[in-house]
């Protein structure tokens, strides 16, 4: 399991995958703060996040370390990746915000979108607050538009009024009202974020890097 562990820092994208995928097919949680050392530590942000991944299909990915994680990340890919996690642990919401508010600065397509979807779920004011100040930013962003409807899930209604005025989200007014009017008519949903952005099972972290 020691190489294993090794072959997850590895530069060769396929030796990351076959570790990740063994480790979890082997059900080694006994490595796990070796791997936990990779994720903290490695100065390859590909090998970061194929030990997030590996924590995750393991089912040891813990708060603790999660915190730890968005202290210590630099790399935008991380920050998608933990950000992905963070649904993972909603009893620690304000310091997940904070933790939002920082990275948000950083202006990534891949950060910016996963804020998108995360805010939207999430009930507090200030996520509301800092997913309005992505919406007025990037609100003409087709990505980021289908990113923040398919978080808001139910609350479209009270997000386009809030967005009314915004001078720069004419595509995601358009894209709410759709929505909003499918929903009318019993019509199916749309527009929808590209399946490739959701985590749907234990291997989807797999084929992303």
């Amino acid at each position: 399991q020691s190489e294993l562990v090794s072959l997850l820092a590895s530069k060769s994208f396929f030796e990351r995958k076959f570790a990740q995928q063994q480790l979890i097919s082997l059900q080694a949680t006994n490595a796990k703060s070796s791997i936990e050392d990779i994720a903290l530590q490695s100065d390859n942000p590909y090998a970061q996040i194929h030990a997030l991944w590996t924590l995750e299909g393991l089912g040891v990915l813990e708060k603790t370390f999660w915190k730890k994680a968005s202290a210590v990340a630099t790399a935008p890919i991380v920050h998608e990746t933990l950000i992905r996690f963070s649904s993972f642990f909603p009893k620690i919401e304000a310091e997940q915000l904070s933790y939002f508010e920082k990275i948000a600065i950083l202006n990534h397509p891949l950060v910016n979108i996963q804020l998108a979807v995360r805010l939207g779920q999430m009930q507090s004011p200030k996520a509301r607050q800092l997913l309005l100040k992505l919406a007025q930013k990037h609100g003409n962003n087709p990505v980021i538009c289908e990113a923040i409807i398919s978080g808001l899930a139910g609350k479209e209604t009270a997000f386009l009024q809030q967005i009314q005025g915004f001078e720069n989200a004419d595509n995601l007014k358009k894209f709410l009202q759709v929505v909003l009017t499918n929903k009318a008519t019993n019509a199916i949903q749309a527009p929808q974020l590209p399946k490739a952005f959701f985590k749907d099972d234990r291997t989807a972290g797999f084929d992303l890097y």
